[in-house]
């Protein structure tokens, strides 16, 4: 056979075509008219950013509701059909940077990331909208620069069926996070039947989260299934409420009050059940060392059911106090080949400070379930960043991340906290008509059974505590503030000193009990003093939970210009980590007399329950995670 020119060409051009093929085939583009990207008909938002939507109908023909779906390996004339649309789309202005799409497989629904969206002379509301998974030059996508780089864009808020851009939001959606696992044990194919269950710890909202925190860190690492208690009444958020959801009022708060359950178990890493789904699938099968629950049932609830969980353990580690090394490879269980590198030696000796260390060890790998009681022998009451240790200083900033992330507050609390950051930040611009920031300072200020009396001071000792060391006042004259307390009345109603009420002392009353409990020494400050009760009055969170109040109010002090807490305070604590994702750590101070500024001080790193620690919200470099 003669080949001629016109043959080689032809040739060329067939390769051309098939390479071109290869390269598009698993990539998926989806186009979305503008008028219906609000209308939830035809798709839903996950928390990653991505839409979802279900195949309406396949190839080039316009769907209903304005929805426009390719599938590149299911159409078979690709040169006519699909480049002479996407020339076509592109002559409109509308530009696709079609090389870097990024198909996600899905045995129902095709998974199109929003990462991009680039439209030029979009004034027509036929107009139609590319979104695809390019790293364009208006994306909100930056490369963090820590010692592990990765990927990284701003979260997604999801406010009545809207997403919505926040100043509240520090949470970022990180590449790959949601796929990690961890390599440190061999069993995550087995996680369903390796589990970990605990009860709530017996104190505050704040203790009962820094538990949780530590603890879904610690299922993750392991590849254990994390099983989540059921709703039950905590210490002080016990308030009757009846949420969308609910059949009837009631007083018992769950973990889904708080957390997104749906959410967490995105991440591929972390494994979830429901208590009652556990004891269905192995208390009342007998998988608990043959020990049956109460009844045989698997909805037993409260001490039944704690009682029943500790007898039924494999193991019930005492971790309080304690420091729970992990290696960064199956089996090293003691460490030993990890501290042959001798800065990870060191590293482990300046994270221990003192304390005694407990390893991942065979025990702990083999053990079909493991259980945490709520005694204080077995409290973790301290911060999951001082609590396990990882030789792997990656792992070590991943689970800084995936706190930060996944182990946020729900849409609904975040929904109602920015509500409330925007109405105060309203009243600081009516305020100083110069401000179009509205700009507005926060203190926390806990009395009423806080156990610490020291720090039950008075508002004018607030005053006079909180200046400046070169003696100007941290919160200046005429400024907002917006005051979290648990007594707005300034009474001290429920203040007391070795189990008897303030009001029952004379003057001069012991410490602990203020002479004088009012706010009024503020207002003579120049401040402008705002509570959670002022809105509450004007109708605004009416239906927020009222058990999330103190959630809600520290979304504000988290936005504030400046912050001020109570020492020894776990919700002060919290308020501080958030600031510090914000960027805004360093302008926290206790208004507690001889802390105002402990939280300035260079060490960047200890333990316990008391404080929060910038390696909290910082990488090894000191930057944010």
């Amino acid at each position: 056979m003669i080949i001629t020119l016109k043959n080689i060409i032809l040739i060329i051009l067939t390769i051309f075509t098939f390479i071109s093929i290869l390269l598009f085939i698993n990539h998926e583009l989806i186009i979305i008219n503008n008028n219906n990207i609000n209308n939830k008909g035809n798709y839903d938002i996950d928390h990653h950013g991505n839409i979802i939507f279900r195949i309406v109908e396949e190839g080039f023909k316009l769907a209903p509701r304005g929805i426009l779906m390719k599938s590149y390996e299911k159409i078979s004339v690709f040169e006519k059909n699909t480049l002479d649309f996407l020339k076509q789309r592109i002559d409109q202005n509308i530009h696709i940077n079609k090389d870097n799409c990024n198909h996600s497989s899905s045995n129902i629904d095709p998974v199109i990331n929003i990462e991009t969206v680039e439209v030029e002379n979009s004034n027509s509301n036929n107009e139609y909208v590319l979104f695809d998974t390019a790293h364009g030059e208006n994306s909100n996508i930056t490369e963090n620069s820590s010692h592990s780089k990765h990927i990284e864009k701003k979260g997604l808020l999801i406010c009545n069926g809207s997403a919505i851009d926040s100043e509240i939001i520090y949470w970022k959606i990180v590449q790959g996070d949601n796929e990690y696992e961890s390599p440190i044990t061999p069993h995550h194919g087995e996680h369903h039947d390796r589990y970990l269950s605990f009860e709530y710890d017996a104190g505050g909202w704040n203790n009962v989260r820094m538990g949780l925190e530590s603890l879904i860190v610690v299922a993750h690492a392991m590849g254990r299934t994390l099983v989540i208690p059921p709703p039950q009444h905590l210490y002080l958020l016990a308030e009757n409420h009846k949420d969308s959801h609910d059949k009837q009022a009631h007083d018992e708060m769950g973990f889904e009050d708080f957390f997104d359950l749906n959410l967490l178990k995105s991440n591929k890493g972390l494994h979830v059940l429901s208590m009652q789904e556990f004891l269905s699938k192995e208390a009342v099968t007998g998988g608990l060392k043959g020990i049956y629950p109460p009844k045989n049932s698997s909805e037993i609830w409260g001490r039944e059911l704690w009682k029943y969980l500790a007898l039924a353990a494999d193991l019930k580690p005492i971790w309080t106090g304690k420091v729970l090394s992990f290696s960064n490879q199956p089996n090293d269980f003691s460490l030993q080949e990890a501290f042959k590198n001798e800065s990870i030696k060191k590293r482990f000796t300046h994270f221990l400070d003192g304390r005694d260390p407990m390893f991942y060890d065979k025990m702990l790998q083999d053990a079909h379930h493991i259980h945490l009681p709520g005694d204080s022998q077995y409290r973790i009451l301290q911060h999951f960043y001082s609590f396990a240790f990882f030789s792997d200083s990656f792992m070590q900033s991943y689970y800084k991340r995936f706190i930060r992330d996944y182990m946020r507050y729900k849409d609904v609390i975040q929904c109602a906290g920015h509500d409330l950051v925007k109405l105060v930040r309203d009243d600081a611009r009516k305020l100083n008509l110069d401000d179009p920031n509205g700009e507005y300072y926060a203190l926390h200020i806990r009395r009423g059974d806080f156990q610490f009396k020291e720090v039950k001071i008075s508002a004018a000792q607030i005053v006079e505590n909180l200046y400046y060391k070169n003696g100007t006042p941290i919160i200046p004259y005429g400024a907002l503030v917006y005051l979290s307390t648990d007594d707005p009345e300034g009474l001290c109603k429920k203040c007391l000193v070795q189990r008897k009420p303030c009001e029952s002392y004379t003057s001069p009353k012991p410490v602990g009990c203020p002479e004088d409990t009012s706010w009024n020494a503020f207002l003579k400050a120049g401040w402008k003093i705002r509570f959670l009760t002022d809105y509450l009055k004007q109708g605004y969170l009416k239906d927020v939970n009222p058990n999330t109040y103190g959630m809600v109010e520290s979304i504000v002090c988290t936005k504030a210009k400046v912050f001020a807490g109570t020492f020894f305070s776990t919700f002060t604590g919290y308020i501080h980590r958030l600031r510090g994702y914000h960027g805004l750590g360093e302008s926290t101070y206790y208004h507690s007399t001889g802390f105002v500024t402990r939280l300035q001080l260079s060490q960047s790193i200890g333990h316990g329950w008391s404080r929060e620690w910038r390696v909290g919200w910082t990488d090894d470099e000191g930057g944010l995670i």
